[in-house]
């Protein structure tokens, strides 16, 4: 391991204007502007200016790894152990 004591899981989203990383058990991240600062020098994360560009990229990073989660409930629990109930919807 490089600079850490312990391993880390870190989550990354990278879009055309921004960069950001955040790992887990941490309170700290980084963010970087890719079009400003493409060597990635100059830290944004903390900086008041970039709480509304945190939210957007948290939330882009929440729904990407949504998509590549498995389904909930999964079809295997659902043949063994839930039903639909009309207007209610599954039922476990």
């Amino acid at each position: 391991m490089t600079g850490f004591n312990k391993l880390q899981r870190v989550r990354t989203v990278v879009t055309d204007r921004h960069r950001m990383s955040i790992r887990q058990g941490e309170n700290w991240g980084e963010l970087y502007d890719l079009q400003s600062d493409p060597t990635e020098v100059n830290y944004l994360f903390d900086e008041a200016s970039a709480v509304q560009i945190r939210a957007t990229l948290t939330e882009t990073m929440s729904r990407q790894m949504n998509e590549l989660e498995g389904w909930a409930p999964s079809q295997q629990f659902i043949g063994l152990w839930g039903f639909i109930i009309p207007h209610i919807g599954w039922l476990c």
